[in-house]
């Protein structure tokens, strides 16, 4: 029998090479917000982690929200997201609903877009609204 290792290795670069032309869909400018982002919890619901990616025509938020305790079940109401400016007057707010994947999960998640300027929003504010 022959010795075949080195058949995976082969695989895999050409696997890869099909995929690199995938890549060059992705949005031209995408970064990390270097905005703070300030979570307001209700009673009942805490925030998981929450994204804000900055794109040139505004800014996305997205994230996720839970029971406190751990149990299925759906996730009333809204979520606020407002967007600060350093001085502290609002720049854009809009509410997003939170949506479960399927009935057996215990976390939602939720995503909005904001056609507000990266550049001048200091922060953004999430709150849960129930």
């Amino acid at each position: 029998m022959q010795d075949r290792h080195w058949f995976l290795p082969v695989l895999l670069a050409i696997g890869l090479a099909a995929l690199a032309p995938a890549c060059s869909l992705l949005p031209e400018r995408i970064t990390q917000s270097p905005l703070e982002v300030e979570t307001i919890d209700s009673t009942g619901y805490r925030f998981g982690p929450v994204r804000v990616m900055e794109y040139e025509e505004g800014l996305q938020v997205r994230g996720t929200i839970a029971h406190d305790i751990h149990r299925r079940g759906a996730i009333p109401g809204t979520i606020h997201i407002e967007v600060l400016a350093q001085d502290g007057h609002l720049l854009a707010e809009t509410d997003a609903y939170p949506m479960r994947k399927n009935r057996q999960a215990q976390s939602a998640q939720f995503g909005t877009w904001l056609p507000v300027a990266p550049e001048a929003g200091k922060r953004v504010r999430l709150s849960h609204q129930p």
